[in-house]
């Protein structure tokens, strides 16, 4: 049985489910991640440095982004897979959010600025409603193959590279700990599997702006990725006894990804949508973790922020922040932004603001198989309300922060419940 949303990624948010580490949801980053003064593109990234973005949306099972913003502006999202709230499953769900403005766990369908990069660090937190000894006991009387685990800790490293004002390429890279393995053992009692902790699976991904209607500042973009087994996934119990895949840190599988995400911006509010698909693949101990499903809908309102602008024109190439939290971009002395076309014009102020989140995170994941044969009891659908704040440090970072709470969970059989999910990290644009 299983302990995400993005995420993910599978990228990683909502949660518990089999499959592992990540909800579906990439690393989104924030727009005041951005630097009031955009650099040459030659000074874009440190010599040696490859750009790359996890969702925050995870989900989390038991049983498993200058180099130049120029003449666009980026609106950030992620992560729920790690993700989306986080997914719940000892393996989480790919995720294609994160930290960024808009929604954190839900994906942004804007795309990096031609050379931008971004970097996101940040960690997901699982608490399972967990099951007693002697809830355990009476499930391995029943003949029920039932587990436990009490919290999944997942801190990751995502990484975004615009490689056009419309593409961007990704990636996302967890280490994932889980803590309190716990099952029925062989002929009474409980066993206590210890923790396991090991590199997670990495995903990679691609997302595409197929439309952007500056007018009424409503966009659609595609994401396309894989889930690249990295992990760990020959950890053993204190006994020496292999665990089984759905509580190994990686999966062994190479499993695509697939979807969509639509965002429409009013004023100082965000809202956007993602449905993501991940299609699991055979992996270690010819465990399938399940395809997964995550469904998204965020709502940000921007807060605070600078004055509106009048008058002289700011030295360019020039990026800085509207009241209403949008960006605006000069390059080469002129005005442009990925909302409005505008005249030059000056600062009035310097407080950055913050955004206010709310959330809707689900995750639905099939059954796993372990040689063909179905678990039932593994797998479910579950919704997560996920409240969240992301606050600028600075004009090139910022801090983000979730929590997730089950708003509806339909598991099948003894498969695990979620108590809560949280997420926070730091994004940072060059």
């Amino acid at each position: 049985m299983s302990l995400v949303p993005i995420p993910h990624p599978r990228p990683e948010h909502p949660p518990a489910m089999h499959g592992p580490h990540s909800m579906t949801s990439f690393p989104q980053f924030d727009k005041t991640s951005l630097p009031a003064t955009v650099p040459a593109a030659s000074d874009a990234l440190p010599h040696g440095v490859c750009a790359v973005p996890d969702s925050c949306c995870r989900l989390v099972t038991l049983h498993g982004s200058a180099a130049r913003f120029a003449r666009q502006a980026w609106r950030a999202l992620a992560a729920l897979l790690i993700a989306t709230p986080c997914a719940l499953a000892d393996h989480p769900t790919v995720g294609v959010a994160g930290a960024g403005a808009g929604p954190i766990n839900t994906a942004n369908a804007t795309t990096l600025p031609k050379g931008l990069f971004a970097l996101t660090l940040g960690v997901e937190y699982v608490n399972v409603d967990r099951y007693s000894n002697a809830e355990l006991e009476s499930f391995g009387e029943q003949g029920i193959e039932a587990d436990s685990a009490n919290t999944e800790l997942v801190p990751y490293i995502g990484a975004a590279y615009g490689v056009t004002d419309d593409f961007m390429l990704g990636a996302r890279l967890p280490y994932v700990f889980i803590y309190g393995i716990r099952e029925p053992a062989e002929g009474g009692g409980v066993a206590d599997e210890g923790n396991v902790n090991g590199l997670g699976d990495t995903t990679l991904f691609g997302q595409y702006r197929v439309f952007n209607d500056t007018a009424s500042q409503f966009e659609v973009a595609l994401i396309a990725g894989m889930q690249l087994p990295t992990g760990a996934d020959r950890e053993h119990a204190p006994d020496g006894d292999l665990l089984e895949t759905e509580h190994q840190p990686g999966s062994g599988a190479w499993d695509p990804l697939l979807g969509v995400v639509a965002t429409r911006r009013f004023g100082r509010h965000t809202v956007s949508t993602q449905l993501m698909y991940t299609h699991a693949n055979t992996g270690s101990q010819g465990t399938n973790l399940g395809d997964v499903i995550n469904y998204n809908l965020g709502w940000s309102y921007h807060v605070g922020g600078p004055d509106p602008h009048v008058d002289a024109e700011p030295a360019a190439p020039h990026v800085h922040q509207h009241a209403d939290g949008s960006m605006h971009v000069h390059d080469d002395g002129a005005a442009s932004s990925g909302d409005t076309q505008g005249p030059a014009h000056a600062h009035g102020g310097e407080d950055l603001g913050y955004d206010l989140v709310l959330e809707l995170n689900g995750v639905r994941r099939e059954e796993l198989t372990v040689g063909g044969v179905r678990d039932g009891d593994s797998g479910g659908n579950r919704l997560f309300l996920s409240p969240g704040v992301r606050v600028p440090m600075s004009e090139r970072s910022s801090f983000f922060a979730s929590v997730g709470v089950p708003l509806y969970e339909h598991v099948n059989g003894a498969e695990h419940r979620t108590d809560y999910l949280a997420s926070m990290g730091w994004s940072f644009a060059y």
